[in-house]
C-alpha cells in the first residue's frame, strides 16, 4: 500500500532511514515509540512534502490505544488507512520473522500469546482502539488479499519470494488504490501499480495446526464481517482449503 500510494505525484511519505536506519518497513512509529521527541519534531519529516499530501506507514499506530488517541488530539482532520490481510496467513508470517531473530514458538505458545494472536483480532482492535478515538468516517478499511486468488503472477523463483511485486495485470490492485484516491480526495492517476506477494515461505505449522489456527479466528472474523457490512471470500476460501488439507491428510 505505501509503495503504491507514494507513487501519487499528489503524495509525499517521508524517508525514516536518517532516524531510524534499521527499519527497512519505513515505518516512523511517532504516536508510539517517538512522542517524546514532540509534535515539531514529527512535522518536520513532511516539510519537504509541501504542497502535497503528506502520510506515514506504522501498523503498531492499531495495536497501541494510546497512539490513536495522541492522533485524534494532535490530527484530529488525519485520515486512516488501516490495512488487513488475513489474519491466520498474518500469525504464520509474524512467527517465521521471529523465528529468524531467534525466538521460535509452537502455534499453541502463539495463540496464548497477545503480542501474536492478539494481533489478529481485527474487530476488536478496530472497535477498541481505532473507531473509540477517531471517526470512522476518517477510516478505510483495505483487505490486502482480498483479490489475491484473481491476481495475475508472474514465474519466480521460489528462493526470490519475499515481498515480490507481481504485476496488476488484472487491474484489480488499480481498482482498490481508486478508493484509495478518492477517500483521500486524490485524482486517479494510472500507474503501474503493483500487488507485493510476502506470504511464500516455509510454513512454521502443521495442516492440522493452520486448521485450529484458522479454528481460532472464525468468530474474530465474523464480528469483522459484521463490522464491516461485507465478507472476505479470500479468507473463507482459504480457511476452506485449510479444513479440507487435514481431511486430505487424514485419509
Amino acid at each position: 500500500m505505501l509503495l503504491n500510494l507514494s507513487k501519487h505525484p499528489g503524495v509525499f511519505i517521508p524517508d525514516t532511514k536518517p532516524f531510524n536506519p534499521d527499519n527497512a518497513q519505513g515505518e516512523v512509529h511517532f504516536f508510539d515509540r517517538h512522542w517524546s521527541r514532540g509534535l515539531g519534531w514529527y512535522s518536520t519529516l513532511f516539510t519537504p512534502g509541501k504542497g502535497r499530501l503528506c502520510g506515514e506507514k506504522t501498523p503498531e499506530y492499531m495495536f497501541v490505544p494510546d497512539a490513536a488517541r495522541r492522533l485524534a488530539e494532535t490530527l484530529g482532520e488525519a485520515k486512516l488507512i488501516v490495512v488487513l490481510r488475513d489474519p491466520t496467513r498474518r500469525l504464520l508470517s509474524q512467527m517465521v520473522m521471529r523465528q529468524r531473530r531467534g525466538r521460535v514458538l509452537s502455534v499453541d505458545q502463539a495463540l496464548a500469546t497477545a503480542e501474536y494472536a492478539g494481533r489478529g483480532r481485527y474487530a476488536a482492535l478496530l472497535e477498541e482502539n481505532v473507531y473509540a478515538q477517531i471517526d470512522p468516517a476518517r477510516v478505510l478499511v483495505i483487505i490486502s488479499d482480498d483479490h489475491e486468488a484473481e491476481i495475475d503472477r508472474t514465474e519466480v523463483e521460489m528462493d526470490q519470494l519475499h515481498g515480490v511485486p507481481v504485476k496488476d495485470a488484472s487491474g484489480l490492485v488499480a481498482s482498490q488504490m481508486r478508493r484509495v484516491h478518492e477517500f483521500l480526495g486524490l485524482p486517479h492517476v494510472d500507474i503501474d501499480y503493483a500487488y507485493h506477494n510476502v506470504t511464500h515461505y516455509d510454513l512454521p505449522a502443521t495442516p492440522d495446526e493452520i486448521r485450529r489456527i484458522y479454528d481460532y479466528y472464525r468468530p474474530e472474523n465474523e464480528r469483522l464481517y459484521s463490522l464491516l457490512g461485507r465478507r472476505i471470500e479470500a479468507w473463507e476460501h482459504a480457511d476452506r482449503e485449510a479444513q479440507a488439507a487435514v481431511a486430505h491428510d487424514q485419509e
